[in-house]
């Protein structure tokens, strides 16, 4: 059986590298979702959205993930020490 605090610290890690993932990641998909070739022009609206997300869904889905696994430590850690 693994200590709740082991638990509590692996849910910590995972939140906390979620949010980093999310948002590093996210940054430059937003700002390389046009490329950087001479003469591009920046998108907007919806287009901006979709290329954003087009780039972004295996970041975004790592993060869930981590964030799932993250939520269930904290779970077994608060049900352990009840």
């Amino acid at each position: 059986m693994i200590h709740p605090t082991i638990r509590r610290t692996v849910g910590f890690v995972c939140a906390i590298l979620a949010v980093v993932i999310a948002c590093l990641w996210g940054f430059w998909c937003w700002l390389l979702r046009d490329g950087l070739a001479p003469g591009f022009v920046p998108s907007t609206g919806v287009t901006a959205v979709v290329r954003f997300l087009d780039g972004f869904w295996l970041p975004g889905l790592i993060s869930i993930v981590l964030l799932l696994v993250s939520y269930k430590a904290f779970q077994v850690a608060r049900m352990a020490r009840e």
